[in-house]
């Protein structure tokens, strides 16, 4: 399924390994309530090789992209074979007033991912 989106936030969620420090990312999608209030789902994303995304992104950084939805499939700690969507990248282009600026202290709530 091809998947695209204008003015898209991304998020970062560094973590730290023997191998140094690695990252992964994902888009929210929010749907208001019966309440009035957005209720978040976080998609992972990866960024092809073809998308020349930088090697680090910033966290918040708004971009248009465009690429697919695929799945990611692992097998947990008991055995268990678990996937999970997630959308490949193959083409972006991040907004130049967000490019480089990090923004985890603007950040309104923990990532959950």
């Amino acid at each position: 399924m091809e998947v695209s989106a204008k003015k898209a936030k991304i998020w970062r969620k560094d973590y730290e390994g023997k191998n140094g420090t690695f990252y992964r990312y994902s888009v929210s999608v929010s749907k208001k309530n019966e309440e009035g209030r957005y209720v978040n789902a976080y998609i992972p994303v990866v960024f092809s090789r073809k998308s020349n995304a930088p090697d680090v992104i910033s966290n918040g950084a708004v971009c248009d992209f465009s690429g697919f939805m695929s799945v990611e499939s692992y097998t947990d700690r008991e055995g268990n074979t678990r996937t999970n969507p997630q959308i490949v990248i193959m083409k972006v282009d991040f907004d130049d007033a967000t490019e480089g600026v990090d923004t985890f202290e603007t950040a309104e709530e923990e990532i959950p991912f």
